[in-house]
């Protein structure tokens, strides 16, 4: 971390927090709105911040590639649509 980045507080007992793992919705949305799950120790407050950086693809030669905002949501919009229709596909099976 750089020096001009600030440790994240906990805003109900001011003592900093740390990453928690993020729950699987948390994960989708966070996509489109970058955003981390945090944990505090002193007084076991959990919640979400929003990430300072941008999301980050890692191209298939080990290149950083920044995803556009645009493009994010085209790529939620379409697993949306898959998962939509592989639950339709299963209900007809059965």
């Amino acid at each position: 971390m750089s020096s001009t980045t600030q440790t994240p507080t906990c805003p109900d007992c001011g003592a900093s927090v740390h990453r928690s793992h993020r729950r699987p919705l948390e994960r989708l949305t966070s996509i489109i709105v970058p955003q981390y799950r945090y944990r505090c120790s002193q007084c076991g407050w959990t919640g979400l911040r929003r990430a300072r950086r941008s999301p980050l693809h890692i191209g298939p030669r080990g290149h950083k590639v920044i995803i556009t905002r645009e493009r994010m949501v085209i790529i939620v919009l379409s697993l949306l649509l898959a998962i939509s229709l592989a639950a339709l596909l299963v209900t007809a099976i059965t």
